[in-house]
């Protein structure tokens, strides 16, 4: 009698918990997408006296956007407060705002298509990976906040267990991450995070390594740029949030790397 909670679950259970809520939610904004499709096909031309021509000339209103989008390179000239407003006021709205909407809407389906793939793919085994973070010049303010960003990112996003092994301002963080494909979503983060400061900008690299002792790989690609305030520029999108990214927005930047064809 009662609710149930997670502990009086198995694993076969939370498993399938899981992947219910994944499709769930697939289903659900596919449903949306099309709905959105369908109202936006409805939209015919009109006499240019109409009623219709006369409504479409009213300021219509823009949908909300909560990032701007950048080119490949911006983040070597965003390196300010100032730059990051220049950013957005160059921003197109409108129509470009809505196209951005359905952009919006298509990435994060594919990104969780991809995912789900991977889960259903997987025989549902637990594994284990240690995530190192760690800077590569310096001892750069905003380390702490790029790993608690992480952790949040393992914990509610991919829903695995996230342990702190060592913590050290000059060595960095060693993560024990635990669960159902936890190398493959620990991997998804790996490369050279930028943390942007008064003196520039400190690179901080992020790997996946088989041991506490193991020596880190050579560093990455940049993945991303976290600013004061931690607005976020994540290069493989091309995305400049315009205030702290919730997880969902770094899942759908994690699963945006997992390209849908590559699910086995």
């Amino acid at each position: 009698e009662g609710a149930v909670s997670q502990r009086d679950l198995n694993r076969t259970q939370r498993r399938y918990l899981s992947l219910r809520r994944q499709a769930d939610w697939l289903a659900d904004a596919t449903d949306r997408l099309a709905e959105r499709l369908e109202q936006d096909s409805r939209e015919r031309p009109d006499p240019e006296g109409g009623v219709a021509a006369r409504t479409r000339r009213l300021p219509r209103s823009t949908p909300e956007v909560t990032w701007d989008r950048v080119a490949p390179d911006a983040w070597l000239s965003l390196r300010g407060e100032a730059d990051l407003r220049a950013a957005a006021a160059s921003s197109p709205s409108g129509e470009d705002a809505r196209a951005w909407e359905a952009e919006d809407r298509l990435r994060r389906l594919a990104g969780a298509a991809a995912w789900l793939a991977r889960q259903l793919a997987h025989d549902g085994s637990q594994g284990r990976a240690l995530l190192l973070v760690q800077p590569l010049a310096g001892e750069p303010l905003g380390l702490d906040s790029l790993v608690e960003a992480l952790q949040s990112l393992l914990r509610r996003g991919f829903e695995l267990r996230v342990s702190v092994l060592r913590s050290d301002a000059r060595t960095g963080t060693l993560l024990q991450v635990d669960g159902e494909l936890a190398a493959v979503a620990a991997s998804l983060e790996q490369g050279v995070h930028l943390l942007a400061g008064e003196t520039g900008l400190c690179p901080v690299q992020v790997a996946v390594v088989p041991s506490a002792l193991a020596t880190p790989p050579e560093p990455g690609p940049v993945v991303r740029v976290w600013y004061p305030g931690r607005r976020v520029l994540d290069l493989r999108s091309g995305i400049l949030t315009r205030r702290a990214p919730e997880p969902a927005h770094l899942q759908m930047f994690a699963q945006g790397a997992l390209p849908l064809e590559a699910a086995p």
